[in-house]
């Protein structure tokens, strides 16, 4: 290596991007040249051809050829959590990041984040914007530059915890180091909290970013927008895993952090699972809320469910005086789509 490279590294470490491909064809463009028109050149782009049926497989490829800091990887269809797996063992940068396939970033994105290092993880805002190409919301993590220390900071740790966007993976950059063995648990929905909450653990400080950079589709026919495909929810996994979020908060910030994230849980898959989902029948749909109701664990979550959405405050009185079935019955007329 020369005196060159070793500045280039020492100034811009190496930053792994990885986007998995799925049936995402009139967006993926759009996609990879933000990502390749970066200001901040020194990237490593996997795109993880998720077995995808359209024509993404060609168009990676493509660009491939075109840009030697691609790298295309195609395998079978494994779902989303299972393509960020292989990218990230295929990652080579001292940084991680994500962007999901059908989104794209502002060409001096990762350039402004990667000016704040060294940090272990960078979080930053998004614009959501709709498919008419209307921006919806614009979502900011910070009004300025700033690094909250979780032994020094609890009340924004829990603040930040509690925040929309802690729960995703596409607004971050990672130091590869405090990822280590971790990995994207395979489950329906929220697989992303479940990773960043697992990668905390192994840091101690969290660097905001005020920039809002990352564009987010907001898509009708999405995997976060759309109704569940009959799987059941590892609602009583998660709860059961949920002890403890960070061991530098005291106990009673971590039992609110672990309740806030719990409630998550259960709000969006008795919500998408129950309500939205047509593909089970009646009767599994109401083994599922039995099922649910069997969870003694469940209890450490609904203590808290005084000032909580509708959906919550109910589902704490109907499982204190095991009720699955009005549950069921109230909630499909409240908010089905039947």
């Amino acid at each position: 290596m020369g005196k060159a490279d070793t500045m280039t590294e020492i100034a811009q470490p190496l930053v792994t991007v990885i986007v998995p491909v799925y049936k995402v064809e009139p967006y993926l463009r759009r996609c990879i040249d933000s990502i390749i028109s970066q200001t901040y050149h020194n990237l490593e782009i996997i795109l993880v051809d998720d077995g995808s049926p359209d024509g993404c497989p060609e168009i990676c490829d493509e660009y491939a050829k075109r840009d030697s800091r691609i790298k295309v990887i195609h395998k079978k269809n494994g779902g989303l959590s299972d393509a960020r797996n292989v990218g990230l063992g295929s990652s080579s940068g001292k940084y991680v990041t994500f962007v999901d396939s059908d989104d794209w970033i502002d060409n001096d994105l990762i350039e402004t984040v990667m000016s704040l290092q060294p940090f272990k993880v960078a979080l930053y805002g998004c614009t959501v914007v709709s498919e008419q190409g209307e921006n919806i919301d614009v979502i900011s993590s910070a009004s300025s530059v700033r690094t909250i220390t979780f032994r020094d900071d609890p009340c924004a740790v829990e603040q930040l915890i509690n925040s929309s966007l802690f729960g995703y993976a596409w607004n971050k950059i990672y130091e590869k180091a405090s990822i280590g063995n971790i990995r994207f648990m395979e489950i329906p929905q929220r697989e992303d909290l479940i990773f960043n909450i697992e990668v905390m653990k192994n840091i101690s400080e969290i660097t905001l970013s005020e920039s809002c950079g990352y564009y987010y589709l907001k898509r009708s026919d999405s995997i976060l927008h759309g109704a569940y495909s009959g799987e059941l929810p590892e609602i009583k996994n998660a709860i059961r895993n949920m002890k403890t979020v960070h061991p530098e908060l005291d106990a009673a910030v971590n039992r609110r952090c672990a309740n806030h994230i719990l409630k998550t849980f259960i709000l969006d898959f008795v919500f998408k699972y129950v309500c939205q989902n047509k593909v089970p029948s009646e009767k599994q749909k109401l083994s599922f809320i039995k099922e649910l109701f069997s969870c003694s664990d469940i209890r450490k979550v609904i203590r808290y469910y005084f000032n909580e959405p509708r959906l919550l405050q109910f589902f704490s009185v109907c499982y204190k005086f095991n009720l699955p079935a009005l549950f069921y019955h109230v909630i499909i007329r409240w908010w089905g789509n039947d």
